[in-house]
């Protein structure tokens, strides 16, 4: 499938409504499916101080609310028969709205899409309820609901400050939620959701010059202002100073940990391929086969799995693949031990950071860098196995000014060599300043555990092998050298 990068302005002399416009992409092909992907340069960096969510909220009254014309539920009506739904990804520093529907029904479709984004009709009473949406969200889903993603949010908030644009969820928090009013929504639409931070994309069996005819209809129909807000300056935050711990506490049965710290490393970076195969050999994501899950939950049975990332990686309760359309300037190295029980935690997190370590001071090995390294250019098409998912990916390698993901990835693994892959695993990952949060319900007695640094041997139910029962012996001790320990009670996140 060949892909297409071209700059709206070479089609500005024959299509003069789409001038200003910023870039199409396009990847032709012969499926009857059509993959539409309508992004803007807006995100929750944008979001002005003590409204959080605006952004948000925004990009949901577009795809989740009536228009001028039509109801909510007229456009649910409409919608229905086609088998089609408008996804909305709001990411720090991009909104995406994607949608795949057949030929048959493209051209209605369009029709209602660019009514959607270009009218919106910013019903108070949508307002409200998308509100109370994003609310729900944080103080229900994250809060009470999911463990892995509290915890791993969380992390996000101790490495980036409040005073950072990513330091608040892509959603807000629920006093910037309540803040918000009609007025801020369309002023925030008219700003942001420009012409000018206008990016469409579209695969699949098209016919000829519909990108074109897409682009120029959005184009025309958005509103246009002169002047566009400034986007703030995304600064690499500073590594934490030693092992801080944070322990949310909450009313759960079981203790989940998020470890990380900022990493200055995106796909534009030369070291990213070197540090992606470093991550899937650690922890690679729903695979039983990486270094953590194989020591932790294989040799141990600890727990039921354990993951590393190098990229910011929402919804991995419910994903095995790394969703596009999330690119970001900034990305952290993160470690997720899924649920272990209190008994073991003080272990699994010695076992973590001892694992972590090890591959630090000491590298990969041939053996392992060969066998990922195999792994990943195998398994490197299946990001893209879909046409939408191809097409999301396209628009993140446009973000980073790469090449195409699976063919970057696949020619820089193909020279990488196992001396450069520890270089950059001694120059990017450490783990000795590090930010670790811990979801547990009697918080106060696991800081007096911390604190107290005392070994925390491991007993098992059933014989182990004499070689882990020799290495315990060293991870029980294995000296944690905590700095600031405090307890953050749930409710207070998000907030």
């Amino acid at each position: 499938m060949k892909t297409t990068i071209l700059k709206l302005s070479l089609f500005f002399l024959f299509l003069s409504p789409i001038a200003g416009a910023q870039e199409m992409l396009t990847m032709p092909g012969e499926s009857p499916l059509i993959d539409i992907r309508i992004q803007f340069e807006v995100g929750a960096i944008d979001d002005p101080k003590g409204k959080e969510g605006l952004t948000y909220l925004t990009a949901l009254a577009l795809s989740e609310a009536g228009t001028e014309n039509r109801s909510y539920q007229d456009l649910l009506s409409a919608f229905y028969p086609w088998a089609v739904t408008v996804d909305t990804t709001v990411g720090k520093e991009m909104v995406t709205f994607a949608a795949t529907v057949h030929q048959d029904h493209l051209d209605e479709f369009t029709k209602i899409l660019t009514e959607m984004l270009g009218s919106p009709g910013f019903d108070p009473k949508d307002l409200e309820r998308l509100k109370d949406k994003g609310k729900n969200y944080l103080t229900q889903d994250l809060r009470q609901n999911n463990d892995e993603e509290l915890g791993k949010e969380a992390l996000y908030l101790q490495i980036y400050p409040n005073s950072h644009p990513y330091g608040h969820h892509n959603f807000g928090t629920v006093s910037g939620l309540e803040s918000i009013t009609d007025q801020d929504i369309r002023s925030h639409y008219r700003s942001y959701f420009q012409p000018k931070r206008l990016i469409v994309g579209v695969a699949g069996g098209y016919s000829e010059g519909y990108p074109e005819r897409l682009a120029q209809t959005l184009a025309a129909e958005l509103a246009s202002e002169s002047e566009l807000p400034a986007r703030p300056t995304i600064a690499q935050p500073p590594s934490p100073d030693g092992r801080r711990v944070t322990i949310v506490e909450k009313d759960t049965r079981s203790v989940a940990m998020s470890l990380g710290f900022p990493i200055d490393v995106n796909r534009s970076h030369p070291d990213w391929a070197a540090l992606f195969l470093f991550r899937s050999f650690f922890g690679e994501h729903r695979s039983s086969n990486s270094h953590l899950y194989q020591r932790l939950r294989e040799a141990r049975g600890l727990n039921y799995g354990d993951y590393a990332y190098i990229e910011y990686f929402p919804n991995g309760m419910y994903l095995t693949k790394p969703e596009p359309n999330y690119p970001r300037t900034r990305q952290i190295f993160q470690i997720w031990i899924r649920p272990v029980q209190p008994e073991t935690a003080l272990f699994a997190l010695r076992a973590t950071l001892y694992e972590l370590e090890k591959v630090v001071k000491n590298g990969m090995t041939q053996e392992q860098f060969d066998a990922t390294r195999s792994f990943l250019k195998k398994n490197a098409p299946l990001l893209v196995a879909s046409s939408s998912r191809d097409l999301g990916y396209a628009l993140d390698s446009k973000f980073y000014d790469s090449d195409p993901l699976v063919k970057r990835l696949r020619a820089d693994l193909e020279k990488l060599t196992l001396e450069e892959l520890n270089e950059a695993i001694r120059k990017h990952i450490q783990a000795d300043d590090i930010e670790i949060v811990l979801v547990a319900k009697d918080a106060e007695s696991l800081r007096k555990e911390l604190m107290a640094q005392k070994p925390s041997p491991m007993e098992y139910n059933s014989p182990k092998p004499e070689e882990i029962l020799r290495e315990d012996k060293l991870i029980e001790s294995f000296p944690m050298e905590l700095g600031e320990i405090r307890i953050v009670p749930v409710s207070t996140l998000f907030r």
